[in-house]
Parts: structure tokens; sequence; C-alpha cells
């Protein structure tokens, strides 16, 4: 199991992504099945409407951050 610090688990790679208009380096865990599983543990006690409200309220706030508000 990958040791969980401040920053989340440790990262023994990573992956290079290239888009059309930058190149990323994205960290992947040591084990990244745990980490999603503990990624995903918080959903596992919420209710579907909490869930939606909490997607859409995020969504909203990346659309006033971009300048998309509708």
């Amino acid at each position: 199991m990958p040791e969980i610090g401040a920053f989340g688990p440790t990262v023994a790679a990573f992956v290079l992504v290239t888009y059309e208009d930058r190149i990323e380096l994205v960290p992947v865990a040591d084990d990244p099945l745990a980490a999603v599983r503990e990624a995903a543990g918080e959903l596992r006690d919420a209710s579907v409407d909490d869930i939606r409200a909490d997607i859409e309220a995020e969504a909203k706030a990346e659309a006033r951050e971009s300048g998309d508000d509708r």
C-alpha cells in the first residue's frame, strides 16, 4: 500500500500527457486502484442528491472563473 504523505499518496512514476497546446507530467500512484478507492471513499457515505449538488456547485464555480457563467 502506498504511503500517504501531506500531498496524497507517494508517486513512483509519471505519465507524459500531450495536448494540442501543452505537455503535462501526470503523477501515477504506486497503487492506482488504492488511490481511486481513497478518492471515492467519501462518496460511499453521501447521498445522490448531495453528490449532484457538489458537482453542480463545482461546475458553476469553474464557469465563473472562466467567464462562462450561465
